[in-house]
């Protein structure tokens, strides 16, 4: 069905909104300085509940696409990045504001298959009326496969009605989950999709022992109702690129806010609109262990440019630093905006076909984690506090990795000795504790520049605006931190 506005404003109905959503089509899409999804799991739940209980939900904001082939779009998906396409001459109509909205909407009523990221579930079962139970509606994601508020028992609970002792991670795993905190889970979609008695088939098996005896119709005719709650749509005719920016702008101010960096990112996909994908392949692949979000991995390209084209730094990102860095009017034939490019580009020749940024952050991964292979007294550190490393760590650590194809023994001490020293003992986000590391690994040509340079932050006490941004450590807990990884190698 082909999605159209008859009126401004209008009305749409969720299953419509959904269907123009889920067809593939791309009758709608996102002008390219849109963010991507923001919303957890419990605003997704929340706003079903909204749904069901018939509360109003805010009204969605379109403009007609301008029909022209160079313009470039994102696709909207149910979840993880909006990707860039070419295909205007498809497009219909772009949507400014509502895209969390849509996303959740459209999710819930996507039947699950193979590769989905997310699947929303309805509760039929008599809740308790506590606070954990207020709504019926629970998402489960890649992030959170046995749903929202699970404790530990309960995971067991399900790994154990799986006949399985862990739960990998992959395509097929929101396939066999359920939310495990719900009486009696069934997937929305499903449900709506399905007859009058075969939701009894959706149920998970070790919930069938919680089916009600009570009379489930007036609940049911509840809940397939919400397929035609209706939502206001507002349409902006024959809008400019610059107009559609500041009415973005304006909208973002509530809801869940942009922060500067989103705002810096937004920018820059305006002026470079294939930034977003290639900032997002980056952040979705499973061996940079997604160390960094996306904002963080465009401040990291944001920083090495700096430091390649005017050895200069830039330690926080806001659209006046887009106004000075990207966009300023001294630059020469775009150089700053060029050497991002450069950093975030892939590389060929190179046998990966990655971008420097890319490639450095799967060298550093790879050279923080535990590697059994060499044995028990390997240096590594675990994953999981190998991902609560500030960012500033893992920009310094990649701006000496752009510059090296591979880390030396030496190198990867110095490295693991400099995270764990800050991770243990910073306690403050003092700029010279961002600058100094980073601008050392930068212009360092040999080894990492650990002990040599970035250590005598640490040894002289160095202050900055008359705060020690470092914890006093005794001889013996900087003896005990490094005797961690034995004596460097030589």
């Amino acid at each position: 069905m082909s999605f159209s506005l008859t009126r401004n404003p209008d009305n749409i109905t969720l299953r419509k909104l959904a269907e123009a959503f889920n067809n593939n089509q791309q009758e709608i899409q996102l002008p390219a300085f849109q963010r991507d999804n923001v919303w957890n799991e419990d605003h997704t739940e929340l706003l079903w509940d909204s749904i069901l209980s018939g509360f109003p939900i805010s009204s969605l904001l379109f403009a007609k696409a301008v029909p022209q082939t160079n313009q470039i779009y994102k696709t909207l998906k149910t979840t993880g990045a909006a990707l860039h396409t070419n295909k205007s001459s498809h497009t219909k109509f772009i949507l400014i504001d509502g895209q969390q909205r849509s996303r959740a909407i459209a999710l819930g009523l996507k039947p699950w298959k193979k590769g989905d990221g997310a699947r929303l579930w309805v509760d039929l079962g008599k809740t308790d009326g506590t606070v954990l139970q207020k709504n019926r509606f629970y998402m489960c994601s890649l992030r959170k496969p046995w749903g929202t508020r699970t404790t530990d028992a309960m995971i067991r609970d399900g790994l154990e009605a799986l006949q399985i002792s862990d739960l990998e991670i992959n395509d097929e795993t929101l396939g066999k989950t359920w939310p495990m905190r719900a009486v009696l889970p069934v997937p929305l979609a499903d449900l709506l999709l399905s007859g009058s008695s075969e939701w009894l088939n959706l149920v998970p098996k070790s919930k069938q022992e919680s089916l009600p005896k009570d009379d489930l119709n007036g609940l049911l005719e509840d809940i397939r109702k919400t397929i035609e709650y209706q939502i206001p749509l507002y349409l902006i005719e024959n809008p400019g690129i610059d107009d559609l920016g500041i009415i973005f702008e304006r909208l973002n101010k509530q809801g869940v806010a942009m922060s500067k960096e989103d705002m810096f990112f937004s920018a820059l996909k305006m002026v470079w609109p294939q930034a977003h994908d290639l900032v997002w392949e980056v952040y979705s692949d499973y061996e940079t262990g997604r160390a960094l979000s996306p904002t963080k991995i465009v401040h990291l390209a944001v920083r090495l440019a700096a430091a390649d084209a005017e050895n200069t730094d830039e330690v926080v990102l806001n659209p006046e630093s887009f106004k000075r860095f990207v966009r300023r009017t001294d630059q020469q034939d775009g150089k700053y905006l060029k050497r991002i490019k450069k950093f975030l580009q892939p590389v060929t020749g190179n046998g990966s076909e990655l971008g420097k940024l890319h490639r450095g952050l799967r060298l550093v991964r790879n050279a923080l984690m535990y590697d059994p292979s060499n044995g028990i007294d390997d240096p590594g550190l675990p994953l999981p506090l190998i991902v609560q490393l500030k960012p500033h760590v893992w920009h310094a650590l990649v701006a000496w990795t752009v510059h090296h194809e591979t880390i030396d023994s030496r190198s990867r001490h110095e490295m693991l000795r400099y995270a764990c020293l800050d991770h243990f003992f910073s306690k403050t986000t003092a700029s010279g504790l961002k600058t100094i590391p980073f601008a050392d690994a930068f212009n360092a040509s040999k080894s990492f520049p650990g002990r040599k340079n970035i250590y005598r932050i640490i040894e002289k006490r160095i202050t900055f605006t008359g705060v020690i941004y470092f914890d006093k450590i005794s001889k013996f807990r900087y003896r005990l931190i490094s005797s961690l990884f034995g004596n460097t190698p030589k």
